[in-house]
């Protein structure tokens, strides 16, 4: 399947960055035609902030009872994976790195980002949350060099790669809106179809192909795949040929609540 651009520019990370009162910018010194894994790219010569060695950027959403908003699907991750598809290490790129207060960072920032992870990106309890953001900072965050907060223009402290880690989040999140990608093609929750039309419904609104994931032949998740391009901008792309598919030919959009 030929791969459609849809690309989250850095434009709109500063414009969301900037309601929240964070500085989050583009990193100027990178060419606008470098794209992670193209040919070249991940290389020892190229500046980390604009083609970081973990290529690729994986958004995991997922439909899960009982978590979220009803008519949401929740952040699980935002991952970082290796050109051929494999995820970031348990321990991330830099274990020296480990934050263990990250709620309190985002609480801290003076913005509602933290109230918007805390509803879009939870696990039940605040405590469990605070310990699935720290996890998913040192798997993933760590090894997404193009957000530190140097290559995005900030102070230069941790605190700010953080904070940019999870305001990208937020910004795929926002604009990848999987219930109403469905709505358009008239799916609402509670409904039974073919899982090559529920693709095809996601697909088309989002222009790019995704990765769904089912169990016992119920939609529980789908994925976004994107590549960096120039630094700071995520742009969809074919998912990883390794990534695991809903193999079910039928698949209901169950009710979360």
């Amino acid at each position: 399947m030929a791969i459609s651009a849809v690309r989250l520019a850095v434009v709109l990370l500063v414009l969301v960055a900037n309601v929240f009162g964070l500085d989050v910018g583009i990193q100027s010194g990178c060419p606008k035609h470098l794209v992670s894994c193209a040919e070249g790219a991940n290389t020892n010569t190229i500046n980390t902030c604009c083609a970081p060695e973990y290529g690729l950027v994986v958004l995991d959403l997922k439909w899960m009872f009982g978590l979220g908003p009803e008519d949401k699907f929740v952040i699980s991750g935002l991952q970082a994976a290796t050109c051929n598809g494999h995820l970031a290490p348990e321990n991330g790129c830099n274990p020296k790195r480990a934050i263990n207060d990250i709620g309190k960072r985002l609480n801290d920032s003076g913005t509602d980002l933290y109230d918007y992870i805390k509803t879009y990106w939870t696990i039940g309890t605040n405590k469990k949350a605070d310990r699935h953001w720290e996890h998913a900072w040192l798997q993933y965050g760590t090894c997404m060099t193009n957000l530190e907060s140097e290559c995005q223009g900030n102070q230069g402290t941790e605190a700010q790669s953080v904070l940019n880690y999870f305001i990208a989040a937020r910004s795929l999140h926002e604009k990848y809106d999987v219930v109403q990608a469905l709505a358009e093609s008239n799916i609402e929750p509670g409904t039974s179809i073919s899982t090559s039309d529920m693709r095809k419904a996601i697909e088309d609104s989002f222009g790019t192909p995704v990765v769904m994931h089912c169990s016992n032949s119920v939609l529980d998740g789908v994925q976004v795949w994107f590549k960096v391009r120039g630094g700071g901008e995520f742009e969809a792309t074919d998912p990883s040929s390794s990534a695991k598919q809903c193999k079910s030919k039928m698949i209901t959009f169950s009710r979360k609540m």
